[in-house]
């Protein structure tokens, strides 16, 4: 390792371990992020290696943007009631029962996180279930990181489920929508059915609470929550066809990001919100703390500490796939925990195509890829900010009475990480099995 991957590394760790013991260090997670990324743009000017063009253009504007455009929407839905609609119609849909509550809370997450981007998801969710945990007086913790872990685990069963499979799709054209399904979506399947039980485990006594006013609750009438009707109504078709948007962005050549800044434009429009009003509830710390953690991370790629870990499994793939594929997974998935996934995936693409080309037989690198996808898409578990899903529950859950700590994340998203890796090697040797030393 070079001088300069030696100070990106050492820069990336300290803002990592900052982040982690923010509430040690009574420092908000957006400052240190920044700090970071200020240390990181300045090191790398000094030592020729990243300056702030390059900085910029690290920055995802497509997380950033689709982030502002739905939290926009959702905070003019908030005001016409809909929310509390909904938390009303779930809560005594589950009639008090927590882990029933959990369970169809889990199911609607997981299958809307298959076809809408995961962050999509937990941002139309979460905010739900903090109202519905509040009815029934439960802590939100265990809903609402159940959530971000089910939703990032789903999202790798379809092409367009999580980013880093998008990235994939587009670098190898060979591999369909439905090649995505039939390699991935069986062990998404069994690895979530262990990650369902492993956080009953994790939270078996915060589930075994009784609920408060259940029959207060059952008397309410769902209706009556709705203070502004009609203007709910206009903005549930809208979001109607936002999603139908979503599914569409790639062919119309839109991105995500336009069609949710599209949708909160038109928001405006046929609601007449006020803009200012609307804005004070969008969680600009939140963006914030995105761009300064992409400034962050986009040190570590162009100092070339990415591209050296992931090449180090070159020379593994050529006497031994199954283990390579192995290894991949869970290299993929350490990494994934600890910067974010996309990055990596990015480094990875070219890494695996010209070991395709060495092999003189690109087919031969297919199972790399579905490890890379299983690798990425669950290792963004491991901590509080290796998924952009899980930085938005966390931040969420700080304006409840029970805010999910770094620890109260680590105890159950690593040990669901740790479960869901396992599996992974298990389906992945199952399937691949027939694979042979080469």
């Amino acid at each position: 390792m070079d001088t300069n991957s030696i100070i990106a590394v050492a820069i990336f760790i300290i803002t990592f371990a900052f982040i982690l013991g923010e509430k040690a260090v009574h420092v908000h997670r957006t400052v240190i992020a920044m700090c970071g990324a200020v240390a990181m743009v300045l090191a790398g000017t000094w030592f020729h290696f990243y300056d702030y063009k390059a900085a910029f253009a690290m920055i995802d504007l497509d997380t950033i943007g689709l982030l502002f455009g739905m939290m926009a929407l959702l905070a003019m839905l908030e005001k016409t009631g809909a929310f509390q609609y909904l938390a009303i119609k779930v809560a005594r849909l589950s009639r008090g029962n927590p882990l029933r509550l959990l369970f169809y809370l889990a199911v609607t997450t997981s299958v809307l996180s298959m076809f809408l981007d995961n962050v999509t998801t937990v941002v139309l969710l979460a905010p739900v279930t903090v109202l519905i945990t509040s009815l029934l007086g439960f802590s939100p913790i265990p809903f609402l990181i159940s959530e971000a872990l089910l939703s990032n685990i789903s999202g790798v069963a379809t092409l367009v489920g999580d980013p880093p499979n998008i990235m994939i799709a587009s670098a190898v054209k060979e591999l369909s929508f439905m090649s995505f399904i039939t390699h991935l979506a069986p062990h998404v399947f069994i690895i979530w059915i262990v990650a369902f039980g492993m956080i009953m485990l994790t939270f078996r006594k915060e589930l075994a609470a009784k609920p408060k006013g259940l029959k207060a609750l059952l008397k309410m009438n769902p209706e009556s929550s709705l203070t502004d009707k009609p203007n709910a109504i206009k903005l549930c078709v809208l979001f109607l066809f936002i999603v139908l948007l979503f599914f569409i962005a790639e062919h119309i050549h839109l991105r995500t990001s336009i069609v949710a800044i599209l949708g909160a434009a038109i928001g405006f429009v046929i609601t007449k919100s006020d803009v200012e009003e609307t804005f004070k509830s969008v969680e600009f710390p939140i963006l914030i703390f995105f761009a300064a953690l992409f400034v962050a991370v986009g040190g570590l790629e162009h100092s070339g500490v990415l591209k050296q870990l992931s090449t180090s499994i070159t020379s593994l793939a050529k006497t031994n796939m199954l283990l390579c594929c192995i290894t991949m997974i869970w290299v993929a998935a350490i990494a994934s925990a600890i910067v974010d996934n996309i990055p990596f995936t990015i480094a990875m693409i070219p890494v695996i195509q010209l070991l395709g080309v060495q092999m003189g037989d690109p087919h031969l690198v297919t199972p790399l890829w579905w490890a890379l996808a299983l690798g990425v898409g669950l290792g963004g578990n491991g901590t509080h900010i290796g998924a952009t899903a899980n930085i938005v529950v966390v931040s969420l859950s700080e304006k409840t009475p029970t805010p999910i700590t770094t620890l109260t994340w680590l105890k159950s998203g690593s040990l669901t990480t740790i479960a869901s890796l396992i599996v992974a090697t298990i389906t992945f040797w199952l399937m691949y099995g027939h694979m042979t030393t080469r």
